[in-house]
C-alpha cells in the first residue's frame, strides 16, 4: 500500500484540527458556526460528521498532532492515515458517481472518477473497483466503500468502519 502523501496528511491534520476545534467549542458553550462549516467539512471529507460525533476528544487530539508531525515527514506508523486518506477519496468519488448515475453512460462516469482517484491517491482504481457504488442503493455507499477500502488495504473491514468511528455497518450483501 502507498503512503498518503505530505499535502495529503496535512489535510487530514487539518480536518481533526477542525473537528476537535468544534468539538471544544461546543463544550465550552459556543454557540455552532454556520451550516455552511459543516457541509464544507463533509463535502472534502465524506463521514468526518459521523467522526465529529463518535470520536472522542481525546482521539481528535492525538489524530491531529500525528496527522501533523507524519506530513512534516516524521517517522511514523501511517497505515492508518493511508485507510483514512483512502475512504474520504473512495467516498468523494462513490458520491460523485451518485449524482451522474442517471446521466447517461454510466461506464464514462466510472472511467473518469477511477482516474481521477487514482491520481489522487497514487495507486490504481479501476472502474470494476468502483462499480458497486453505483449498483447501490445510495444508504447503501458506506458499506461498498468500506469493502473496497478493507480490501485496499488488507485490513478486515470492520477495523476500517472502528477507525472512522463507525462501530456497526451493514455489509454490502445480506
Amino acid at each position: 500500500m502507498n503512503r498518503a502523501r505530505p499535502e495529503r496528511l496535512a489535510a487530514l491534520a487539518a480536518k481533526y484540527e477542525a473537528l476537535l476545534r468544534l468539538r471544544t467549542d461546543k463544550a465550552n458553550g459556543t454557540p455552532l458556526p454556520p451550516k455552511q462549516v459543516f457541509v464544507a467539512l463533509n463535502a472534502e471529507f465524506p463521514g468526518a460528521l459521523v467522526e465529529l460525533d463518535r470520536l472522542s476528544i481525546e482521539e481528535l487530539t492525538l489524530r491531529a498532532k500525528t496527522l501533523r508531525a507524519a506530513a512534516r515527514g516524521e517517522e511514523l506508523e501511517v497505515e492508518w492515515m493511508t485507510a483514512l486518506d483512502l475512504y474520504h477519496s473512495l467516498m468523494r468519488a462513490g458520491l460523485a458517481l451518485r449524482t451522474a448515475r442517471g446521466s447517461g453512460d454510466i461506464d464514462s462516469h466510472l472511467r473518469a472518477v477511477a482516474t481521477r482517484a487514482s491520481e489522487e491517491l497514487g495507486l490504481a482504481v479501476t472502474s470494476e473497483d468502483l462499480r458497486p457504488m453505483v449498483q447501490r442503493e445510495t444508504r447503501r455507499l458506506v458499506p461498498a466503500v468500506l469493502e473496497l477500502t478493507a480490501r485496499v488495504v488488507e485490513w478486515p473491514r470492520d477495523r476500517v468502519a472502528k477507525l472512522l468511528g463507525r462501530d456497526a455497518v451493514r455489509h454490502i450483501v445480506g
